[in-house]
C-alpha cells in the first residue's frame, strides 16, 4: 500500500490555476499514491444542528443522509 494523499480543491471554477497547481503538487510526490481529491463546493456541507438524530445508530456522530 502506498502513501494516501488527501488533496482538497478550493476553487469554484472547473481546469483553474488552483486545480493546475494541485495536480502538480501531486505529481511531485512520485509514485504509488492513493489520491483522495475533494471539491467541497460541490459536497453538500450543512452546520450541525445539535438534532442528535445521527447518535443511537450503528456508527455515532454519523450523518446518514439520503442522497
Amino acid at each position: 500500500m502506498g502513501t494516501i494523499v488527501l488533496a482538497i480543491s478550493g476553487s469554484l471554477r472547473n481546469k483553474s490555476f488552483t486545480e493546475k497547481i494541485l495536480d502538480l503538487c501531486i505529481d511531485g510526490m512520485g509514485e504509488n499514491l492513493e489520491v483522495h481529491k475533494f471539491y467541497p463546493h460541490k459536497m453538500r456541507i450543512k452546520p450541525c444542528t445539535s438534532c442528535w438524530s445521527c447518535w443511537g445508530k450503528k456508527e455515532a456522530g454519523r450523518v446518514y443522509s439520503e442522497r
